[in-house]
């Protein structure tokens, strides 16, 4: 009997500690491609990512807000995440909206179906297990219309 309540005793303690979260330092950068003209400088730094992500799981989702810096301090159980910026959670017509923002003698719009489809393209993956303390997520934001979606640059027109 006394083995019994030793095995249940053991099986509760692992899946509690089993399920634990960790608490990890996310680092969230934009990467912002060379585009022509003069080489970068091979000393390139990212700039921070600093609004908020949206980091999803299996279970559930939650938004992370950033400091000034790109970093948050964060709970999160062991597991697969995805995650996406957080303008991704705006409705069709206000990413429509902002993407009408975009000069347009410089910037052709691809339309509503793209607006669609990059809604729902994941931004990154990550894995948590107790050896990760620190996550370190890249943005990677395209040539001329930086983080604005669904836009096709086709430069200055000169008649």
């Amino acid at each position: 009997m006394i083995y019994l309540k030793a095995i249940g005793f053991s099986f509760v303690l692992m899946v509690l500690f089993g399920s634990c979260k960790h608490q990890v330092v996310i680092s969230a950068e934009i990467f912002d491609p060379h585009c022509g003209g003069a080489p970068p400088s091979l000393v390139r730094s990212n700039r921070p990512l600093s609004s908020q992500i949206i980091i999803v799981c299996e279970k559930d989702s939650l938004v992370v807000a950033l400091s000034d810096a790109g970093e948050a301090k964060i709970r999160l159980a062991r597991g697969s995440y995805q995650w996406y910026q957080f303008s991704k959670s705006l409705t069709v017509e206000q990413t429509y909206a902002v993407v009408m923002e975009a000069d347009r003698a410089l910037f052709e719009f691809t339309g509503i179906p793209c607006i669609e489809q990059w809604k729902k393209t994941v931004d990154g993956v990550f894995s948590v297990d107790s050896d990760v303390d620190t996550l370190k997520l890249v943005l990677r934001s395209n040539c001329y219309s930086r983080l604005v979606p669904c836009l096709k640059y086709t430069g200055p027109n000169y008649e």
